[in-house]
Formats: structure tokens, sequence, C-alpha cells
């Protein structure tokens, strides 16, 4: 099946080709001194440029991470390359489409967020009472586990409604996304219709191989709960801390090595189930 060899071969991915996570480490790293100075900016124009400084990082360093993990695919000639060359080809030759795709993206989200806040309203109703209370406990120093303790029975239930919609919402983007980034580097149409057109391919592909499409969605989710559950547990002990962390970037590595591996495996596969290999 080709699924649970995906499972195995992006494992082996990943920990033959240490440039993967590095990028990773070294984008996160750099990402956070960038908030971080941002957020405590003094002058306005500092933090304006400092955020496009962050926006151009993230559009850089997607373009060249994907084309990293795409050359990763062919796990028997991962030693023969040069990943650094591969990132910084990658940015070159991917910044367009990527941006473009980060964006429509992050808009998709914004709107399916949106029309979950609408449901939300109207089966649950408003939670400005929330977002009023926090704020005043916030100003007046007061402890905002009290504030939230002292909820009455048909605020908690406001609260938890909202909490299912928007899960349920970005759980359904997620899996109706789940092969868009790798339809924009698999496509060779032109750089800029390319982020469009692959909204198209990457649903078309999902439900042309729906089952293993929801199986992988599962497995991800479970993992990332599993990880999540234990990082919660163990939040006060530093060194499994910082071993979880490690752990959790691993697995974020591993999460896009098999979605892209598995979009590869399925295009050059002998019965052409999906038939986007040929466009």
């Amino acid at each position: 099946m080709v699924l649970f060899d995906s499972i195995k071969k992006s494992f082996g991915c990943v920990i033959e080709n240490p440039s993967i996570t590095l990028f990773l480490v070294l984008f996160l790293i750099a990402s956070q001194l960038l908030i971080k100075y941002i957020v405590s900016a003094q002058n306005n124009i500092v933090a304006l440029i400092l955020l496009l400084t962050l926006f151009v990082l993230v559009f850089a360093y997607f373009s060249g991470w994907f084309k990293v993990i795409k050359e990763s695919v062919q796990r028997e000639k991962i030693k023969e390359k040069n990943f650094y060359s591969i990132f910084l080809e990658g940015i070159g030759a991917n910044i367009i489409p990527v941006s473009i795709g980060i964006v429509n993206y992050t808009v998709l989200l914004l709107i399916i967020l949106q029309v979950a806040r609408i449901i939300a309203t109207l089966k649950f109703g408003d939670i400005n009472f929330l977002i009023d209370g926090l704020n005043s406990a916030i100003v007046q120093n007061d402890n905002n586990l009290d504030y939230l303790n002292n909820l009455s029975d048909s605020q908690k239930n406001i609260i938890q409604g909202w909490h299912v919609c928007v899960v349920i919402a970005i759980v359904i983007f997620n899996f109706l996304t789940l092969f868009y980034f790798p339809s924009i580097l698999y496509n060779e149409k032109n750089i800029f219709l390319r982020p469009f057109i692959a909204f198209w391919d990457a649903v078309k592909f999902l439900f042309k191989n729906f089952p293993d499409s929801l199986l992988m969605s599962i497995f991800i989710y479970i993992s990332n709960t599993i990880i999540v559950f234990l990082n919660a547990i163990f939040a006060k002990n530093v060194i499994l801390s910082i071993i979880l962390l490690l752990v959790y970037i691993y697995f974020l590595s591993y999460v896009v090595m098999l979605i892209f591996n598995y979009y590869e495996e399925k295009n050059n596969s002998s019965d052409r189930a999906d038939c986007l290999g040929e466009n």
C-alpha cells in the first residue's frame, strides 16, 4: 500500500537528511528573534520594517525548504546532493508561487474561521463577554483562571460550542488543503497562475485518493495530539520539555515529508490513479 510505504520511507528520508530539520530549526530561531524585536520595538517604522522582513523570511524559507523536501523524496540520492545549494535554488525558483500560495492559504483560512464564527454566534451566542472579561482581569491583575472558573454554565457552554466550531473548521480546512503546497511545487504551469490552479489540483488529488488521505490525516492528528499531551504533562520538567521540543520539530519535518512523499509516489505510480503526473 502506497500510504504505508510513504510512512516508512518518509521517516528514513528525514533521518538521513539532517538539513531538513536543521533548516526548520534555523527558521524558528530567526523568526522568534524577529517577533521579539517587533513586539519590543519603540518606533512604528522600525516595527513595520521588521514585520516586512519577517514576511520575506517566511516566503523565502518555505520556498527553499519545500524544494529541499521535494528533492529528498528520492531517498537513494540524498547523500549525493548538496541541499544548501538546493535550498537557495528553491528560493529563486519558487518564491513567487509559494509566496502567493501562502497568502492564498492564509486568506482562505481567515474566511473559513469567519464562517465558523458566524455559525458559532448563531448557534451558541456571542462570545464578547469572554474577551471583555479577560481584558478586565488583565488590567486589574486578577487571576484569569479565577475568572474562568466563575463563569456561569451557560457561558461555559457558549465557549465550548465556539471551541468545537473552530476546531471542526480548522480540521476540515487542513484536510482539504493537505496537498496544496506539493501541488504548487510539482505543477509546471505559469508561476503566477500555479498557486490558484494548485487549489483545484490538490482537492482533486485528495478525493481521488480519499481513503489514504483520510488515514494520513487521522495518523497526523493522533500523533500530534500525543506529542502535545506529553508536552503538557512534562511542561515543568526542563529536560523532558527540550526533548519533546526536538521530537516535535522532527515530527513537523516528518509530516511535510510524508505529504510530499505520498504525492510523489501516487503521481509516479504505474496505475496513474490521480492522473496529475501528466499535467
